[in-house]
């Protein structure tokens, strides 16, 4: 009996045609995989930088808003005008709790952090992120202060002011002789009448404070801050922080909020109006001479800061992306970033330094002071 033979397009594949297709398919899968891999990491690429880009946009906005308020309310030179002359004293007396600034505390050791009476603050830090520390006050109804009308003496100290509109039950006033004598006080009532501002025995009101060192003059000039906005800017593990100068008094250090992630640099220079550009420009004109990072000191008492001749800051901030880009060779140099383009204050410091397997995005601007532009001069 004859076998049956099969015609050739019936006897299926020989495995010289499976292995060829194989080959064939393996070849399209890899191709297929290393596409996607380099999508994949066009893709993070692309995302860390978007989200640098808006890290950077938000951190740089935070930063602006609070500073363009920076002076409301005490944009006078009464306020601006406090001193002191002992070593590690505060500028500005305060209490809180128990504890007093020094003076009036008896020594330094135990002392509350000295603490200085400025719009804003700049802490340099060379080879890393500054600080900045702004000030402005959130009583709406008095932008001038009122007049001490009697000496505050014996035996509760009040202040009898010439107006007392504006101030309420709770807020917290700044007292200045004119001289350099600076108080912080809260406001515990009102009396209506006599136009008398009580300041009894409370959280910033030290039941025993009643004496020499509460003494303010007739003429005295009275701020109203209300519950003021007293917050200090900086950049921690790789973040925008964000730490209230009088809340840390009831919560301690180390309250400070996350803000913004991936903020790795923060710098920030002063817009002096010294009158230092030329021979056709003058202290205080309104216009910037020159940016630095430390105040202007009075060429009269270097220990006193010029504080009226700041009018703007100069901020750079420094985003990163989210993702870690490897090197295109295992264990090699990263290349995602060689070198970081500088701001107009000079350059930023790269955590690890350069190059980093990060990328990043430089934000910067300057921010006028309209407050200090516009501010009122000592009677």
């Amino acid at each position: 009996m004859t076998p049956l033979r099969l015609h050739r397009r019936e006897a299926g594949m020989s495995l010289v045609e499976l292995m060829v297709a194989m080959l064939i398919g393996l070849i399209g899968i890899v191709i297929i995989t290393h596409l996607y891999v380099t999508n994949e990491q066009y893709k993070r690429s692309t995302t860390g930088i978007g989200t640098a880009q808006i890290n950077g946009a938000v951190a740089l906005y935070t930063l602006e808003r609070d500073l363009r308020m920076a002076g409301y309310g005490i944009a006078h030179s009464a306020a601006l005008n406090c001193s002191c002359d002992k070593p590690l004293c505060s500028p500005l007396q305060y209490y809180y709790e128990n504890k007093s600034s020094f003076p009036p505390a008896a020594g330094a050791g135990g002392a509350l952090p000295a603490r200085v009476v400025a719009p804003v603050a700049i802490i340099d830090n060379p080879g890393g992120p500054d600080q900045i520390t702004v000030l402005y006050s959130t009583a709406n109804e008095r932008m001038l202060p009122a007049q001490l009308q009697e000496d505050a003496t014996v035996p509760l100290y009040d202040y009898k002011v010439d107006y007392k509109e504006g101030f309420r039950a709770g807020d917290l006033i700044l007292v200045s002789d004119n001289a350099g004598k600076c108080l912080l006080k809260q406001i515990t009532g009102v009396q209506d009448k006599d136009s008398i501002l009580e300041h009894r025995t409370g959280p910033f009101n030290p039941a025993a404070s009643f004496g020499p060192s509460d003494f303010m003059p007739v003429g005295s000039a009275v701020f109203d801050l209300g519950a003021p906005v007293w917050r200090t800017y900086f950049v921690g593990a790789n973040k925008l922080r964000a730490e209230e100068v009088l809340g840390q008094l009831a919560v301690g250090a180390g309250a400070a909020q996350a803000l913004v992630d991936d903020i790795v640099d923060l710098q920030a220079e002063y817009g002096v109006d010294d009158g230092s550009a030329g021979a056709l420009s003058k202290a205080e004109d309104g216009i910037v001479d020159r940016w630095g990072t430390a105040p202007p000191l009075d060429p009269a008492d270097p220990t006193k800061v010029l504080w009226q001749q700041i009018i703007a800051v100069r901020l750079g901030v420094l985003a990163r992306s989210q993702n870690f880009e490897k090197p295109s060779t295992a264990g090699g140099p990263c290349e995602a970033t060689t070198a970081v383009e500088p701001w107009a204050g000079g350059a930023f410091t790269v955590p690890g330094g350069l190059p980093s397997c990060y990328k990043y995005r430089v934000f910067e601007t300057v921010v006028p002071f309209r407050n200090m532009i516009w501010r009122a001069s000592a009677p």
